[in-house]
């Protein structure tokens, strides 16, 4: 037996965890084992599409490898997935894995038998090493062009076109220079054929790409998954005799060529293999798939796409069964049903292969068994119901002859025999097991890879059926062993995880090679990190571990955990007091996550910030950190060295700490300020004075207490003596708020900088004019008056967008950007001008006082922490200190140029927006220091920006046309997701840097908005920018609610109706305001309940939420335990009722809740009080509506279906999936009398987990350029770059990210755009799959991949599967935000023109009227979308006999072209043509009724079916994408005469190639629909 452990490794500990240990069968290896040392140093590892370039293929089908991590390396799903270039995998090492490669054709039945068959991979962090239970399989039908791979030692090939250079806001901010993402090249190493030889199995050969990269563990890793090897864990390669070594690469290896034998050999068990042998084969025997996925266990989720399209993506099937279930149909949304969520397969029952399989009773076996070799005993009962005893030796495993009362260690006879592997035994003595195996594998086999490879973190589905609960003794076993799960792999000891997070920072990153392989560690740490610190959360709260201060009282214990410390939210010694107490604490965790996620994404040399994970678990909130050296072995005052311990009392201050914090300061917006001490002493501070400085053992530098990394907020601070303007006040502002820890988000600072920034370089320029000084270039003078200087100041806060008045000042994107342009070549005209160097300096000091500047003589937007601190207090510095500072700074920055300088470029600078203005003044001068009052009116000021524009900015855009787009634009690939929950609402204001207390605003404007629609306002865009109300929101209406429905919302679909609802933005608002101020309610309530209860407490609490008609009726507690005599009596439900009462007083948690106490109106008025004091928003007094949640949610059309999906998303709690009958008439008796729900319908509450997402910094670099490329029409160069960036991603994420997802949607988007419908096709699957397997099965973002994976579908011809991924989708659409939605438009659009291709026109038409509907809603009735719903509507109309209403709605398509297009307007004339033929149908249609009526008979009418291209061509249309006829000789001589035409406008600097590009974005047109 030969074993490669931690100890072969001298990298550093986090990256060489000795839970690395590999033997040599092994399938994974450590971060620092002997593979990293032979990383090549010019390449990475090749694409996962080109076949010639690397993997290893059987007989062409290219078998995958998916590595299997441990110890350091989590199980991301590495590997092989097919041709999309998503296998790469992300081993430990820079290797190519064998992976699903373009060409990987599907061949033979027995060459497609020779895959994978381990099924679901297996998270690392809780298995024993089973190495290889991530399986993959080929199965790619496409082969897509070779993919570039990045090098950087090699000869470069650049497009012609142009080339691109990484992004400057690089996040790692360590890209050098020489790394230009055009850098590419094309690998082709020669590949040889290999024979395998294994014991039972038939000889099979394998294709072996001898690239740089490829290593004998790969080898291994495809036995692990070959379903006639893959029982196999101890074993060695051979060749010629000679072990092969597990790390060495292949091109090293004498003797290896083409046709060379390689033999498996069988090695010697340990008691360790031996277990990690029978924990490997219980894996293969699991009879469920999905029991884990729903279990949230093992980083196993849900998937049901092939459940969806009946499991065959590939067939040519015409149309079977196009019927729409009914509980889709348009108008039937009250109805809906959610069993349909989870389309398990009924054929797919779970396969048992033994009934039970145990450690035996006899283990550890005796002394003198030992020295007979015996290392364990099972217990195993076949399907016969034969009881089997088995002992495991070195050389296998055999029968005994022990029984359950007898032990007999002597083989059995005369079954006798000796087997290597536990199956083959099993298959001897049992077959039935043989049978069931055989079956268990084939159903494996026939998964997608992306269904069973693990996610890189737990998803968790809030609903589940029923999940049988099975015998399984080696569950128990590991379930209830003291061990953490770890000491299978490191004896006597745990992870350090500190070490391991800082060490994987330090890893070089001077080439990309280096790069990949440091994220890639970054990423596998932090995924395991996070596994381990919610594991331990809630082993927390469950009371499953000790505190370290037991004596303390439960909220202010603390706990120690495999190298983890936690925390729980509370203020536990009045820390917090001043703050807000709890609420303070609640939030501290969260603000200081998002400046752990600040700082690390400057990632910068030499400071360090903690692995910091936030927990929401039972109502509580757990904060988990990975732990400073040395930090536990002293007192905190003794240990910080810069900060403040008691938030400003005591400050001190680090010369080390000030270097650090000051490099990373520009890109923070942080400004260095002076504070007194309390010895009176000037200290001068970088960060806010809560942030805290500790020196670890191991002499790094750490940062913790990051909560106020951003500006106060001060619109939330009163009484901090902050004066806002008139304006602010007006809205209500500063508004009290639950705490005072309130701050603005990054995006936000970014955004008001930017905005800064514009303004500053127009009135630079604007004062330069002025002054006489202008160069004679076409730019507008502004207005000339303080006023008009004023407004254009507040205008520019947002660039080109409406100021308060409504004037816009930048106009379309291009003319912004074509006038930044200009108006930055007048700035530096002048400042490089001598002569006019006096006026130029006058004309920015002027700017600089304009905006708000910091700074006199440059552009200089900083914030200062601590302004609105009460604690701190406040210093002017003197001028020595000022000019000791500015020399320090200055020497500081002559070091890092000369360091810069040295190494060549390494390491770019940081780009601040000041550093062109540095430049012409002395570096060592002291700045003047800016005034207090300055310091606190750019505070406010960016406070006011978030108010007075950013809030109305984003109201206007997700109520405009483009409205689902979760950034402002779209990209080439249409939007990024769809506004359709409250999760995406609040990414979407996040991406805005809208705090979500906030939302309250946004409500109130959305209200306002709905009334200024109703009353016929003018201009809805000026009302919701300048209308403001100080008692809050407008009611929608004059008062008159709709009596509540069933569902929640009435089941009506008339136009009427439709329009009668509020602005589906307003739903989807309202519903996130009600949802998390009712999980402001929930977390306390379930703190107060004991745990015996939890379940009546959940299901208590969700009755009071969700139900009406009838009073929640407050459960018995503990029926389960209720004594069987006097259960009948009155006696027992008196000692009930006081036993409830005793419960409810006890467990209280002193918060005045008792939860059977809790009905649906103190619930009501409850979340009322929430939303009032949270966020800010009081309904007006006098509204009948409010009265109830239940007529608000009527009132508002927000379906209690969807509330309830919010909620659970929200708190973790998983409920049975079931149909929820939400209305209950209390007077009748039977069935619909009791509560909607029971203590039997809460399943599970699982923890809601907060972290960091490490990126993967050069894949975002090559996105970015290939999105660059494919806007300007160059579509293979950006094919290139994308696949290019696909395999980074790989590199670093594995196979499984929401990143890789996109990237995959993008290269199904661009294929189809060039006409490969089977690569798009092909391509989107797998970005479904992903969607669905990390977001969750009813993601807005999955219903967006149903959607584009429909249209591939009908384009490859399959009707029938396209029209099934749109009832899904539409299906998810209604359940997630109900009809009242414009993607329902577009999905029954598409729904609409299919059926209509297949014949179905009556059912088609109810689609196109639906659509119809919605376009007049949300794009207006004289909208072009709204003209091709005419148009849709009156073909389908047509075709069943119905020509008056068919030109009634033709009529109107051709009256919108003419009036928006012209008389000859191509659409216009088409119109035209369509009205004349209609006219000429009914005609004859008239004369055939009227010889009918003269008795002449009627002949059957003709109706020719459209095309399945012509259909094709109008969803084409439908969905945004617009092919035009343009010959690349047109394309050259447009660009031809752009460069001349440039030229001529500017002989010396012709304008940018970016300039030139767009000529060529002719090929295709985006415009995303909704």
């Amino acid at each position: 037996m030969k074993v490669t452990d931690g100890s072969d490794s001298s990298s550093s500990p986090a990256v060489t965890c000795p839970e690395s240990n590999k033997r040599t069968g092994g399938g994974g290896k450590g971060d620092g084992t002997k593979a990293d040392k032979k990383l090549p140093g010019n390449g990475v590892a090749v694409a996962a599409d080109d076949l010639t370039s690397s993997g290893l293929s059987d007989e062409s089908e290219v078998e995958s490898s998916n590595n299997h991590q441990n110890g350091t390396t989590h199980t991301n799903g590495n590997g092989g997935g097919g041709g999309g270039g998503e296998s790469p995998g992300s081993s430990d090492v820079d290797v190519a894995l064998p992976n699903g490669g373009g060409g990987g054709k599907v061949k033979t039945k027995k060459q497609q038998d020779k895959h994978t068959s381990n099924g679901k991979a297996k998270n690392s962090r809780n298995s024993e090493d089973m190495n290889g239970s991530n399986n993959k399989k080929s199965n790619s039908n496409c082969t897509p062009p070779p993919v570039a791979t990045t090098t950087t030692t090699t000869t470069t090939t650049s497009s012609d076109e142009g080339e691109e250079t990484p992004k400057d806001d690089d996040p790692s901010g360590d890209s050098p220079k020489g790394d230009n993402p055009e850098d590419v090249f094309y690998v082709h190493d020669t590949g040889l054929t290999i024979k395998i030889v294994a014991p039972g199995a038939e000889p099979f050969e394998i294709q072996v790409a001898v690239s740089s990269s490829e290593i004998v563990q790969e080898l291994h890793q495809l036995l692990m998954e070959r379903e006639d090897t893959c029982h196999r864990t101890c074993f060695s390669l051979q060749l010629d005799g000679i072990t092969l070594d597990n790390f060495a690469e292949l091109k090293s290896i004498p003797g290896l060529k083409d046709g060379s034998v390689i033999r498996v050999v069988e090695e010697p068990y340990t008691c360790r293999e031996a277990r990690i042998h029978v924990k490997h084969v219980r894996d293969l025997l699991k009879p469920s798939d999905w029991a884990d996925a729903y279990a949230g266990a093992d980083c196993a989720s849900l998937s049901f796409l092939n459940a969806v399209s009946g499991g065959d993506l590939s067939g040519k099937k015409r149309v079977v069964d196009c019927t729409p279930p009914d509980y889709i149909m348009p108008g039937t949304a009250n109805s809906l049903l959610l069993n349909p969520i989870h389309p398990l397969n009924k054929e797919h029952k779970p396969i048992s292969c033994l009934k039970v399989m145990a450690a035996s009773g006899w283990n550890p076996p005796p002394g003198y068994r030992k020295l007979h070799g015996d290392l364990m005993y099972l217990l195993v009962v076949t399907l016969e119901d034969k009881t089997c005893h088995i002992t495991t030796s070195p050389r296998g495993f055999y029968l005994n002859r022990s029984t359950t009362d007898e032990f007999d260690p002597a083989p059995s006879s005369p079954h006798n025999f000796l087997s290597h592997s536990l199956i083959e035994l099993l298959n001897q003595i049992s077959p039935a097991f043989r049978k069931s195996f055989t079956a268990l594998q084939k159903r494996r086999m026939s998964r997608h890879p992306f269904e069973r490879v693990a996610t890189p973190y737990q998803v968790y589905s809030w609903v589940s059926p029923p999940i049988p609960h099975n015998l399984d003794a080696i569950r128990a076993e590991e379930a209830f062993s003291s061990k953490l799960g770890y000491e299978e792999h490191i004896p006597g000891q745990t992870r350090d995880w500190n070490e391991e997070l800082q060490s994987t920072r330090e890893l070089p990153r001077s080439t990309l090679p280096e790069r990949l392989l440091r994220e890639r560690a970054i990423f596998k740490v932090h995924s395991d990190f996070v596994s381990a610190a919610t594991r331990g959360a809630v082993a927390v709260i469950d009371g499953n571990i000790m505190a370290i201060n037991p004596g303390e009282s439960h909220k202010m214990q603390m706990f120690i955990w495999s190298n983890i410390f936690f925390s729980l939210g509370f203020d536990v010694r009045d820390h917090y007091k001043e703050l807000g107490g709890d609420a303070a604490a609640h939030v501290a965790p969260r603000n200081d996550l998002q400046g752990v996620a600040a700082y690390n994404a400057i990632d910068l040399d030499g400071l360090y910030t903690l692995g910091t994970v936030v927990i929401d678990y039972r109502g509580y909130r757990v904060t988990a950190q990975s732990i400073i050296p040395g930090i536990l072995e002293r007192e905190q005052d003794q240990s910080v060295v810069y900060g403040s311990i008691d938030f400003g009392k005591t400050v001190v201050t680090n010369e080390k700490y000030l270097d650090l914090l000051k490099k990373a300061a520009p890109r923070l917006k942080v400004l260095p300020h002076y504070v007194l001490n309390e010895k009176e002493e000037v200290v001068e501070l970088c960060s806010s004075v809560e942030c805290k400085g500790i020196i670890g053992n191991d002499g790094r530098h750490y940062i913790l207490d990051l909560l106020r990394t951003f500006p106060p907020d001060a619109n939330y601070l009163p009484g901090e003596n902050v004066e806002l303007s008139e304006e602010i006040r007006a809205m209500g502002y500063p508004m009290e708020h639950p705490h005072k820890l309130c701050c603005l988000r990054q995006e936000l600072v970014d955004a008001f900088a930017e905005s800064r920034y514009m303004s500053f370089i127009k009135l630079a320029a604007y004062h330069l004019q002025t002054m006489g000084l202008s160069k004679k270039l076409n730019i507008e003078p502004a207005p000339t008056t303080a006023e008009g200087e004023d407004a254009s100041i507040k205008g520019e806060d947002g660039a080109g967008v409406p100021n308060q008045n409504g004037i816009g000042l930048g106009g379309d994107e291009e003319s912004a950007k074509k006038e930044e342009n200009n108006v930055k070549r007048v700035v530096e005209s002048f400042v490089t001008d001598k002569a006019e160097e006096s006026s130029t300096v006058k004309a920015i000091r002027q700017a600089a006082a304009s905006v708000c500047s910091l700074s006199e003589t440059e552009f200089d937007i900083r914030f200062n922490p601590d302004i609105f601190s009460p604690s701190v207090r406040h210093a002017e510095p003197c001028a020595e200190k000022l000019a000791q500072v500015a020399q320090r700074d200055a020497d500081r920055e002559a070091a890092e140029r000369a360091k810069e300088a040295a190494a060549e470029g390494s390491t770019p600078p940081e780009a601040t927006e000041s550093n062109a203005s540095t430049t012409t003044k002395e570096v060592a001068k002291p700045k003047k220091y800016p005034s207090m009052d300055l310091q606190t009116k750019i505070n406010k000021e960016a406070c006011e920006f978030l108010l007075m524009y950013q809030i109305p900015q984003f109201v206007r855009d997700i109520t405009s046309n483009s409205a689902c787009a979760l950034d402002s634009g779209s990209t080439f690939f249409g939007p990024n997701a769809l506004i359709m929950d409250g999760a995406t609402l609040s990414a979407a204001m996040h991406a805005r840097g809208i705090n979500i207390r906030y939302l309250g605003r946004v409500v109130q404007l959305l209200l306002e908005r709905e009334k200024a629609v109703r009353e016929g306002a003018s201009t809805v865009v000026s009302s919701v920018a300048t209308t403001t109300t100080p008692n809050g929101a407008a009611p929608t209406t004059n008062g008159q609610s709709q009596p509540p429905t069933q569902n929640g919302t009435s089941s009506t679909t008339t136009n009427g109706h439709l329009a009668n609802l509020p602005h589906y933005m307003t739903t989807i608002a309202l519903m996130e305001l009600i949802a998390r101020a009712a999980k402001h309610i929930f977390n306390p309530y379930v703190q107060s309940v004991d745990v015996m209860n939890q379940s009546l407490a959940i299901s208590h609490f969700l009755n009071c939420l969700l139900m009406s008609g009838q009073s929640a009726v407050p459960p018995n507690l503990n029926d389960e335990l209720t004594p069987l005599r006097g259960s009948r009596g009155g006696t027992h439900r008196n000692k009930s009722k006081q036993n409830k009462a005793r419960n409810s007083s006890s467990s209280g948690n002193g918060n005045g809740i008792e939860w059977t106490a809790l009905t649906q109106s103190s619930l009501w008025e409850q979340i009322l009080g929430d939303i009032s004091t949270y966020f800010g928003l009081t309904f007006p007094p006098g509204e009948t509506f409010k009265d109830s949640l239940d007529g608000t949610l009527s009132f508002y059309g927000i379906q209690k279906i969807s509330l309830l999906r919010s909620f659970t998303l929200k708190t973790g709690v998983q409920i049975l999936l079931r149909e929820y009958q939400f209305h209950r008439n209390g007077a009748t008796s039977g069935k619909s009398s009791g509560n909607t729900f029971t203590q039997e319908d809460v399943l599970n509450v699982f923890p809601v987990v907060k972290h960091i997402d490490p990126k993967a910094s050069d894949a975002y670099t090559f996105l970015g350029t290939a999105q660059s490329k494919m806007s300007s029409g160059f579509f293979r160069e950006g094919y290139e770059l994308l696949s290019e960036s696909l395999n980074l991603l790989n590199n670093v994420y594995g196979a499984m990210h929401p990143d890789i997802a996109l990237c995959l949607r993008s290269l199904a988007r661009l294929n189809y755009v060039m006409g490969e419908h089977g690569d798009a096709m092909a391509y989107q699957q797998k970005a479904l799959f992903m969607a669905e397997r990390i977001l969750g099965v009813d993601h807005p973002t999955t219903i967006l991949e149903y959607t584009h994976l429909a249209l591939y579908c009908f384009a490859n011809n399959q009707v029938t599967t396209a029209l099934k991924l749109l009832y899904r989708a539409r299906y998810l659409a209604l359940l997630v935000c109900g009809e009242n939605h414009p993607h329902v438009a577009l999905l029954d659009s598409n729904i609409g023109l299919i059926l209509h291709a297949v014949a179905e026109y009556e059912l088609s038409l109810k689609f196109l009227e639906k659509a119809l509907d919605l376009s007049k809603k949300y794009f207006g009735a004289r909208s072009l979308k709204t003209a091709v719903g005419h148009h849709l509507v009156a073909r389908t109309q047509s075709c069943i006999g119905d020509f008056r209403s068919a030109l009634m709605n033709e009529r109107e398509t051709f009256s919108i072209y003419r009036e928006q297009l012209g008389e000859k307007h191509e659409k216009t004339l088409e119109a035209s043509d369509c009205l004349q033929h209609l006219t000429q149908q009914a005609v004859v249609l008239q004369r055939k009724i009227n010889d009918l009526a003269h008795g002449k008979g009627l002949p059957p009418i003709q109706i020719q079916p459209p095309s399945m291209g012509s259909v094709l061509d109008m969803l084409n249309l439908i969905n945004g994408i617009l092919f035009m006829q343009i010959s690349q000789q047109d394309i050259e001589t447009f660009k031809a005469e752009l460069e001349q035409r440039a030229k001529e406008l500017s002989p010396t600097s012709s304008l940018p190639q970016a300039a030139i590009q767009p000529a060529a974005a002719a090929t295709v047109m985006e415009e995303p629909l909704d």
